[in-house]
């Protein structure tokens, strides 16, 4: 998929780097169809997988960042570079006032690392 200026999505740059849809199903263990999903904008790319997709084009030279593949979301690394987490900023329900507190985050840590 493409983005507005023309140029592929980092998402389509780490699936045509790690091998096309499939490839890159079987570095995330999921099916090919969930990719091509994410690549059509069905459904979106969740966070958790990013470290992997950024790991599998790491060692093909050119890094597709988790910053890059999910531009909302804060990853957390540890003092070598390596993603150890994620914060995905949650809306609150709405208070007694009807404010939504958008600065309330979750934090979710990734599986453990290879």
């Amino acid at each position: 998929m493409k983005t507005l200026d023309d140029s592929p999505s980092p998402l389509q740059r780490a699936v045509d780097m790690i091998g096309g849809q499939r490839a890159t199903a079987n570095v995330l263990n999921i099916s090919q169809g969930m990719v091509w999903q994410w690549l059509n904008f069905r459904r979106p790319l969740p966070p958790e997988h990013c470290w992997l997709i950024e790991l599998a084009t790491a060692e093909r030279g050119d890094t597709v960042t988790c910053e890059e593949l999910a531009p909302g979301v804060v990853f957390q690394r540890d003092a070598t570079g390596r993603v150890t987490g994620h914060v995905v900023p949650v809306l609150q329900p709405k208070g007694e006032g009807g404010e939504i507190d958008p600065d309330v985050d979750r934090v979710e840590p990734l599986m453990e690392m290879p």
